[in-house]
């Protein structure tokens, strides 16, 4: 058997496994991005054995019905990641947005620092999200943070619902 026969064969009983991992937490950017690229992989894969071996019409066929299947995987992947992340920014949305270090009727705010990326706030007037239990974090840490935990990253209590 040649080795372009051997790798449709192996893509073939690899998509069960994809499939399956692509149903598990999308939320998480890495495993997202690991399983795309994966994907990606495969795709320039098939492309090879297109350019090489298109002339054999089996192999034409096998490796059209696999990029089919991949690119419509692929589309059901973005969608279900897309679904994922609305709950999420609607919750960071909904926080408290506050002004570190501005003064505050006469009185300054203290400083914090965030403690997902572990920055100062920095520059007076920076906006923080401010959580329920009342920690301050920049938008796009608490985001990620959420994206693999629905908890505060400092007391633990459960911020969001998805």
């Amino acid at each position: 058997m040649s080795d372009h026969v051997e790798y449709l064969d192996f893509i073939e009983s690899k998509l069960p496994f994809w499939r399956s991992l692509s149903t598990e937490n999308v939320r998480d950017e890495r495993n997202f991005d690991l399983l795309l690229a994966t994907y990606e992989q495969v795709w320039d894969g098939i492309e090879v054995i297109l350019k090489y071996w298109g002339h054999d019409e089996v192999v034409k066929k096998r490796a059209k019905r696999l990029r089919r299947e991949i690119s419509s995987d692929c589309k059901g992947l973005l969608k279900k990641r897309t679904d994922a992340l609305i709950p999420l920014e609607e919750c960071v949305e909904s926080m408290e947005v506050k002004s570190v270090g501005a003064s505050s009727g006469g009185e300054e705010i203290e400083r914090e620092s965030c403690v997902v990326c572990m920055e100062e706030f920095g520059v007076s007037g920076v906006e923080a999200r401010v959580t329920e239990c009342g920690h301050y974090f920049h938008f796009n840490c608490i985001f990620k943070w959420f994206q693999s935990n629905p908890c505060c990253p400092l007391c633990r209590v459960k911020l969001c619902d998805y």
